[in-house]
Parts: C-alpha cells; structure tokens; sequence
C-alpha cells in the first residue's frame, strides 16, 4: 500500500528509537518538484512504501544504526536511488532526488573526439569517469551521445549513462558523472574548419586535452589552440556539423 509522505513519520523519531529521513524529489532538467511518485524506503526492519507530496516531498521514521536505500519511481523516468549509513537517534537526515527520463526529447548523434595527441577521447569507467585523451581506438567508452541543445550549445552522454560535467568545484576537469544535463554539463560547440570542434564551458573556458596531465580534459583555457582543438566523428545516427552555426574563432557563440 502506497501512504500520503507525512503519514509515516510517526512519533517514535522523537522518542529516541531512531531518527527521520526527510526527502524531496524533483525533476533534473527542470528542478521542479515531482508529485505521486512512488518512494520505496528499505531498511533493516524492512521496506516502507510511500509516495511524494504535491510539492515532492517524503518523510519517513528509520530505526537508529539502520543502514538505508531509498528508491524514487516514476513512469517515464529512470530510478533513483540514495544510499546512506548508521541512522542516528533523533538524527534529521536530507534526502535529494533527482529523476531523469528514460529518453530525452533533444535530437541526438553517435560522436568520437580525436585530440592533439592522436589519442580519443575515453569516459574512463575504471577511473569513476574520468575524461581523458589517451586511447588508441574507439570502443563504447569513448563514443557519446552528443544531444544538440540548442543551435550552438550541446550535451555529452557517456556509455555509463552519465552526462559529461566540467566540474568547477574540482578545477573544471571534466567527468562523465552527472544525470542531468545542467549548467555544467552544457557546452557550446564551435565549429573551427572542417570536421575540427572546440568546446567551451559554462565558466566561459575551452576544454584541454592537457598533454602535461595525461591527456586530461579540463575547461580551464582562455583559448582555443591546437591542445583545446578536437576532431569529431559521427557514427550511425546522422551528421553533427549541420546544425552548428558556423562561424571562425573568436566571434562570439
């Protein structure tokens, strides 16, 4: 039986027997608040179904020192799961849900990325999703999904699933660990001749393929040279050059 959110938190959080998992759940593209979906809640004494307020918000008691998984679903939208550890007695932990939808609505193309070096671009999955220049051919971990925004401005989707995020709060080094595609994982692609890209990111810097790191991809360049330069490839979905506007380096996109 799926209970009203508020209806499960019940006065034992206040009696010292355990603690109170508050949560909301939102939309990831648009940040809205999601309604009616349905929160599974699995704990050491077993799971609590519920499901979200009109204003996307959950609440539920957890026995103190159980570990917990709470699940948010949603038809239309990929599961989302939080894990956490040893609930505290009268402990008020907040939980954040983001749902992504199974598809999203932005035409979209198989791509590659060649950099300086020779090396393409690889998603490194090993390496928690690490973007890196450093890999002889193309297999799964270096093709992506690039999702056209807009007329200049595109999203990255790596084989794990996850969005590629230039990651401001780590030295804008580039990542594929995000669900959504939100200000830092959107890129504005600028056509450089040919089948040559830059990419700039929202902090306003092009991405490096930075041969003194590795090969490391990282927004941290003013501009666009030969290292911040990638040739790109598209696979079996179509072209990707078509819809860029073109324009040479340094007019503005």
């Amino acid at each position: 039986m799926w209970l009203p959110a508020l209806l499960v938190l019940t006065g034992q959080a206040f009696a010292g027997l355990g603690g109170s998992i508050f949560g909301i759940v939102r939309e990831c593209h648009s940040r809205l608040p999601m309604s009616d979906v349905r929160i599974t809640v699995r704990i050491w004494s077993g799971p609590v179904h519920l499901k979200s307020l009109p204003n996307g918000q959950f609440s539920v008691f957890v026995p103190e020192g159980s570990d917990y998984v709470v699940e948010a679903r949603k038809k239309g939208y990929r599961t989302g799961i939080v894990r956490g550890v040893k609930v505290l007695a009268n402990d008020f932990t907040k939980v954040e849900i983001d749902l992504a939808p199974i598809s999203w609505p932005w035409p979209k193309e198989l791509v590659s990325l060649r950099a300086a070096n020779g090396k393409y671009v690889c998603a490194d999955l090993g390496r928690a999703g690490s973007v890196v220049a450093d890999r002889e051919r193309v297999g799964p971990w270096e093709t992506f999904v690039l999702f056209r925004l807009d007329e200049s401005r595109v999203a990255l989707q790596a084989s794990n699933g996850k969005f590629i995020c230039a990651d401001l709060g780590s030295g804008a080094s580039l990542k594929a660990n995000r669900e959504c595609p939100g200000k830092w994982e959107k890129f504005v692609l600028v056509a450089m001749g040919g089948d040559r890209v830059a990419l700039r990111a929202t902090n306003g810097k092009y991405v490096c393929a930075d041969l003194n790191r590795d090969g490391m991809l990282v927004a941290d360049r003013e501009r666009s040279g030969p290292w911040e330069t990638f040739i790109l490839k598209e696979g079996d979905l179509g072209t990707v050059l078509d819809f860029v506007t073109l324009r040479r380096f340094g007019d503005g996109a």
